[in-house]
């Protein structure tokens, strides 16, 4: 089942490799929707402002908890600026910093299984608690003395660890203690720079990426039934897609 937001991540997508990238994130967009025209730009600006606003809509509307609905406005808070000129009009190489990035265009697929009622928050909140913990250690790797590219590899990491203990009945416990540990070891062996700028900020990622995969075991071990989407293909494009954002 499509919605809003899966529409929404699959234009994102192909404008995040448009060239020029120069050209506005409106103009990008005009030629993935096939817009012709000297006033193109401004239709798909429609286009996307119209797409958030039904997506805005989607979750006022949503049968589900408020821990849920918490959940789903978080993740496309980000992606609200679209809804104005303002969104639109950024050129496409400064909308890669952002809404752009294959991390931010993760938290989608999570509106998109809520939204297509494959999603119910799990109530975990040292789980939840950890994940909010993550997101705002990606956000500190900014103003770290550490090369570009690294600070970059560890942002897109810890956010999927984060989207991946958020989304937790998504993803099934099993497969979230595996990609944990998977990252950790990315961790140890791409993270020297930061362990050498910050030791301390070192150390209380690996304990807070530790704790987490041990809150994952204990929800395995206590969770009876854990709702998951299973092999539908929403699973395996999230599967997929966190596979290549993490590698």
């Amino acid at each position: 089942m499509d919605t809003s937001a899966s529409k929404l991540r699959a234009v994102l997508k192909e404008v995040s490799t448009y060239k020029p990238e120069e050209e506005t994130v409106a103009k990008a967009a005009a030629s993935v929707l096939g817009l012709n025209g000297e006033d193109s730009d401004i239709e798909a600006a429609g286009v996307l402002a119209r797409i958030v606003r039904e997506i805005n809509d989607q979750i006022a509307k949503i049968d589900a908890d408020e821990e849920t609905k918490r959940f789903v406005r978080e993740r496309f808070k980000q992606f609200k600026g679209l809804g104005n000129l303002g969104g639109v009009n950024q050129p496409v190489k400064n909308a890669r910093g952002s809404i752009l990035k294959a991390e931010v265009l993760n938290e989608l697929l999570a509106v998109h299984a809520t939204l297509s009622g494959h999603f119910r928050m799990l109530e975990n909140p040292e789980l939840n608690g950890i994940a909010s913990d993550l997101r705002k250690m990606a956000e500190q790797l900014g103003a770290m003395d550490a090369p570009v590219e690294i600070r970059e590899y560890l942002y897109g990491i810890l956010s999927n660890v984060a989207t991946i203990l958020d989304g937790i009945d998504v993803f099934g416990p099993e497969y979230a203690e595996r990609k944990i540990q998977e990252m950790i070891g990315a961790l140890a062996m791409k993270g020297g720079a930061i362990k050498e700028a910050e030791p301390k900020y070192w150390e209380k990622l690996k304990n807070k990426l530790s704790q987490g995969g041990r809150a994952v075991q204990a929800a395995a071990r206590t969770t009876d039934a854990i709702d998951r989407i299973g092999q539908s293909d929403i699973a395996k494009n999230v599967v997929d897609f966190l596979g290549n954002g993490a590698s």
